[in-house]
Formats: structure tokens, C-alpha cells, sequence
């Protein structure tokens, strides 16, 4: 935009550099039609001395042709210069539509930044609202692991338990069937009422009893 304005600036300057010339140009035609308007009367005069004054006639004719010939060039000159400020003008115009133009792209352009910035902001926003339900998931998935990992040592214990205490059924059992801790006589007499062999004993009080 700056360099738009300083190219009108100079478009402005040449325009008056041109109509001052036109100025000028314009002053010389008018000096150059009262030097034909004096080269006229003098040649009047010539004619009317023609007889007298023929040799002087050829020379005023001769400077009457070059005066001629300067006042069209210089007529041919303003006719040039108008076609150049005519030029300059339709060149400003282009340029002041080139100005217009920039200053509603710059417009847009704003508008388009301001719906960037909010655009961002509300993503920034978006962010932090994602990022502390995240934190929350994480927080609560930390307590749902520290609770499974509470009942998976809890879990470890109960099943060490219980296979301790089934060996030790186990081996109860064990020796419960092997009859150890009876003498040789007790265990032939369990055998010997288990196989029907003797009447009225029903086996070691431990087969007996239930525990609840």
C-alpha cells in the first residue's frame, strides 16, 4: 500500500510536470502566432511593394514557411503532451482501483486472522478441557489398578492358604489312612474290623468323630 501511495505521489508530480510543459507549450504557441500574425502583416506589406521588394519577399516567404513549420511542431507537441496526461490519468485511475482492490483483500484478510484467533482459542480451550478429563481417566484408572492390585495380593494369599491347608489335609488324610501313630496291635485289629473280621470294633475314634 505504501508503494501504491508513493507510485500516485509520483504519478501526481508527473501529471503537473506535464501540464506545466502543456503551459508553457501553449505560451510558445501563442508567441508563435503573433510572430505569424506579424510575419502576415509584413507580408502584405511585401506584396504590396512586391516590385520593389521581390528578392526581400522570397526571404520573408522562406521565414514565413519555418515559422509555419516551428508552430506545427509545437501544436504537434501540446497535441502530445495532452495525449500523455491523458495517459498519466488513465494510468492513476488503474492504480487507484489497484489500491481499492489491496485495501479489500487487507480487509478480508483481517477478517479471516480475527476468525483464526478465535478459531484457536477455542481449540486451546478444547485442549484443556481434553487434557484434564485425560488426567481424570488417569487418576482413576491408577485407583482401578491399585484396587485390582490390592485383589490380585489378596487373591495370591487366599489361594497360598488354601493350598497350604489342603496339604495339610492332605497329609492328615494320609496319615489318618496309614494309621500312623498306632501301635502294630491297633492297626492289625483296625484292618482285621475292616475287613469284617472281628465283630463290635468300628475303626479309630478320628473316623468316627465329624468336626464341623
Amino acid at each position: 500500500i505504501e508503494q501504491a501511495s508513493l507510485s500516485q505521489e509520483e504519478l501526481q508530480r508527473e501529471i503537473e510536470q506535464k501540464q506545466n510543459e502543456g503551459k508553457e507549450k501553449d505560451l510558445l504557441i501563442a508567441q508563435k502566432d503573433r510572430e505569424f500574425d506579424d510575419c502576415t502583416g509584413r507580408l502584405e506589406e511585401l506584396r504590396r511593394g512586391m516590385e520593389e521588394f521581390s528578392g526581400r519577399m522570397e526571404e520573408s516567404t522562406r521565414a514565413l514557411a519555418q515559422l509555419s513549420a516551428k508552430a506545427s511542431d509545437a501544436k504537434i507537441g501540446a497535441m502530445t503532451a495532452a495525449s500523455s496526461i491523458a495517459e498519466i490519468g488513465l494510468r492513476r485511475s488503474n492504480v487507484s482501483g489497484a489500491l481499492a482492490a489491496k485495501r479489500k483483500q487487507a480487509e478480508e484478510l483481517g477478517r479471516t486472522a480475527n476468525d483464526c484467533v478465535e478459531m484457536l482459542r477455542g481449540a486451546d480451550e478444547r485442549i484443556t478441557a481434553l487434557t484434564n478429563a485425560g488426567k481424570g481417566c488417569e487418576m482413576r484408572l491408577d485407583s482401578r489398578r491399585r484396587r485390582a492390585e490390592a485383589v490380585r495380593q489378596e487373591s495370591d494369599r487366599l489361594r497360598l492358604e488354601t493350598q497350604d491347608k489342603l496339604h495339610r489335609i492332605q497329609a492328615l488324610e494320609g496319615l489318618e489312612r496309614n494309621l500312623e501313630g498306632f501301635t502294630q496291635s491297633v492297626k492289625a485289629v483296625v484292618r482285621a474290623a475292616s475287613h469284617g473280621e472281628l465283630a463290635g470294633i468300628h475303626g479309630p475314634v478320628s473316623r468316627l468323630i465329624r468336626v464341623p
